[in-house]
């Protein structure tokens, strides 16, 4: 892809709205609803946020271009599946993030747990369902299209396809949502990736996009082949 002014442009813009959290190594969010009883419940809301913040994707598993470590403020983590599930919405009880920056691109790691891994396999399954790629969609339409003005650009057509992928995880597969730009006849084709890995009752995902120097295919999915590794190994000491 070829470094121009709308790309340069988009780029910035795009990793401030997207890529970027608070000071700290990773945010955290703690599900308002647990099963059992009180004490047991509590110490289950503590173990599992312990859990999180160790299943996380980390420096030493990117190439050593990549620094910036920033958390994923509370505020922004997506609970992974429950927006769009029907029925009752699967039980989050802990959730982190943290992302990492390279120039003007961005890789986000995400660790949730539920309280069971038939509810972590319904919110994989959501994830990647018809109204998962449709939520991806409007996600990135909404993030351009309140950029666009700025860089007097329009927004062209936006997709969302989904792919299997191999090795870490009991369910796994990416989703990937092309967008493009339009500014001065110059057209910007934007890839936005999120793989999603299921390991038991956690789910790990890691997103991000190819504005600038990012990681290429076989990094990107090794990278989240990484962060469930690390979110299994937790889940296996917890």
């Amino acid at each position: 892809m070829q470094r121009t002014g709308l790309l340069t442009c988009a780029a910035a813009l795009i990793l401030a709205a997207s890529g970027c959290g608070g000071d700290g190594p990773a945010g955290e969010r703690t599900g308002s609803a647990t099963s059992g009883s009180g004490t047991s419940a509590s110490n289950r809301v503590v173990r599992d946020r312990a859990i999180v913040a160790q299943g996380l994707l980390r420096r030493a598993d990117l190439p050593t271009a990549w620094g910036g470590e920033q958390r994923v403020p509370a505020s922004e983590l997506p609970e992974a599946g429950s927006s769009s599930t029907r029925g009752p919405t699967p039980l989050i009880t802990a959730q982190a993030g943290r992302s990492f920056t390279r120039g003007k691109a961005f890789v986000q790691s995400v660790a949730t747990v539920y309280d069971t891994a038939e509810t972590a396999e319904r919110g994989f399954r959501t994830a990647v369902s018809d109204r998962g790629r449709a939520s991806a969609v409007d996600q990135a339409r909404t993030l351009l299209e309140a950029k666009a003005g700025q860089l007097q650009a329009t927004v062209g057509d936006v997709t969302a396809t989904v792919a299997p992928l191999t090795g870490a995880g009991d369910d796994r597969a990416e989703i990937t949502t092309t967008a493009s730009l339009q500014s001065g006849g110059e057209t910007l084709e934007i890839h936005f990736f999120t793989a999603v890995r299921r390991v038991g009752r956690g789910l790990s995902t890691v997103q991000g996009n190819d504005l600038g120097p990012t990681l290429d295919t076989a990094e990107r999915h090794r990278a989240s082949e990484r962060a469930a590794e690390h979110l299994q190994a937790a889940l296996a000491g917890g």
